[in-house]
């Protein structure tokens, strides 16, 4: 069985080929069309937007014990199936890198933010980094953004009665960008608010 590298082993020169074809597969995820199964906007939706009905029962959840409505779509947030549920997420985008480098030796790398040198640097730099080194050739890092290729409408009223539904509405072309400078609809201001509080 092979091991599974961590984000800050996967950036030692030892593993540089298992890097490069990790990247290289994201890049090919990220390209196939927002209606393929394995595209990178796909899986994501998975977590949340654009909203989907779910197909399996029951259609809606109900609202919890403190009347408030559950996370819409597939999502599982805030309960006990939070951390069971992100594994399949975190095996769907796995089987889809794989599948986009088939002859590749690709697996999702881990980030424990608990170790000893994440508590002291904070993400590993293959997160952040404006541009990386694949096969030799600088590249935009293709773990930084995402540029959507496909709108996020309004989720219908049967799916989703959540009052912030209207902020995560997003053109094709919209590029996502990490928290905490996400922000939901602007985040050039959400930045600037950010470095304001922290002067």
């Amino acid at each position: 069985m092979k091991k599974r590298l961590s984000l800050g082993e996967l950036e030692l020169d030892v593993n540089k080929t298992k890097r490069d074809d990790f990247l290289k597969a994201f890049i090919a995820v990220k390209k196939l069309p927002a209606t393929d199964p394995d595209s990178f906007f796909a899986i994501a939706s998975y977590h949340g937007m654009p909203y989907k009905p779910r197909e399996v029962p029951p259609p809606h959840i109900p609202p919890n014990d403190t009347n408030n409505s559950a996370w819409g779509g597939y999502c599982q947030h805030a309960n006990i199936l939070f951390p069971t549920w992100h594994r399949f997420y975190c095996l769907k985008l796995e089987q889809a890198l794989q599948k986009a480098l088939p002859g590749g030796d690709v697996m999702l790398p881990y980030w424990d933010q608990t170790s000893p040198e994440n508590l002291r640097s904070g993400l590993p730099p293959l997160l952040v980094d404006q541009t990386v080194t694949i096969d030799g050739e600088e590249k935009p890092n293709p773990l930084l953004n995402f540029s959507l290729n496909a709108r996020i409408p309004m989720p219908p009223d049967d799916i989703n009665s959540d009052a912030n539904a209207q902020y995560y509405v997003k053109d094709e072309g919209y590029t996502t960008v990490r928290y905490p400078f996400s922000g939901v609809k602007n985040p050039e201001h959400a930045a600037a608010m950010l470095l304001n509080t922290t002067k």
